[in-house]
Parts: structure tokens; sequence; C-alpha cells
């Protein structure tokens, strides 16, 4: 790889899995992928660039609507939506989704992962 002249070493389209794509994270070999359109979190195995694969995807119009940033986190992966207001935790086994295990709502403005410790900074309410 040369910094200096950037080159497409693979793509993946997926109209129904990764509408309105709008954010990714790496987490070992799979690319966490936010889709806001679609109210899912799609997992991609990325392990070989030229032919990424999805490996797993969970979609929920309620607590997953809008979702703009997703992050992992020990066994979880946790979802920022922008329309529901909300960040939801979801129970990631080995980064393939599973089930939501919880909820909290709220008007989330951003996402950070620092040290395997989730911060979230919320806007206009307080969790309780």
């Amino acid at each position: 790889s040369k910094p200096t002249a950037p080159a497409v070493a693979g793509s993946l389209q997926d109209a129904s899995r990764l509408d309105g794509a709008y954010s990714v994270a790496i987490q070992g070999k799979y690319a966490l992928i936010a889709a806001a359109f679609a109210s899912r979190v799609t997992v991609v195995d990325v392990s070989n660039p030229a032919f990424p694969v999805v490996t797993d995807s969970l979609q929920d119009t309620t607590l997953l609507n809008g979702t703009t940033s997703v992050a992992p986190a020990g066994g979880s992966l946790y979802a920022a939506g922008r329309y529901g207001s909300r960040l939801t935790v979801i129970n990631a086994a080995a980064y393939a989704p599973t089930s939501l295990t919880r909820q909290i709502g709220g008007a989330l403005a951003s996402l950070w992962t620092t040290l395997g410790e989730m911060f979230a900074l919320i806007f206009f309410a307080l969790v309780r």
C-alpha cells in the first residue's frame, strides 16, 4: 500500500443491509456499519479486503431508527440513533448481532470508544 497513491482494494454493495451507510468502526476482522436508512447495524467480515462479506445484520425500526454510529466495547455494540434519540446496546457474541439487551433514551450527540470503555455525550435529557 502506498500512502501517496491510494487505490480501492475492494467494495461491497447491499441496498437492504447497508442502505444509508453512515459510519464504520473496525474491530479485528470486522467492519461494524451503522446503516441509518435501513435502521440497521451490519457486520462485515473484511479479513479479505478484496471480497468483504456481510456476516450478520440486525434491524429494528424503533431501537435502531436512524442509526448513525456504532462502536464495540467488550461483548457489546453501542449504536446511536439520531431519529429515535437513543443509545441502544446490542449483545454481540463475536461481533455478530444476536439480540438487543437494553436501550437508553436521550438525544445523543456523539459516541467515543476510549480504552475499551464507552462514553456518550447526551444532550437535552439525563439518563436515569
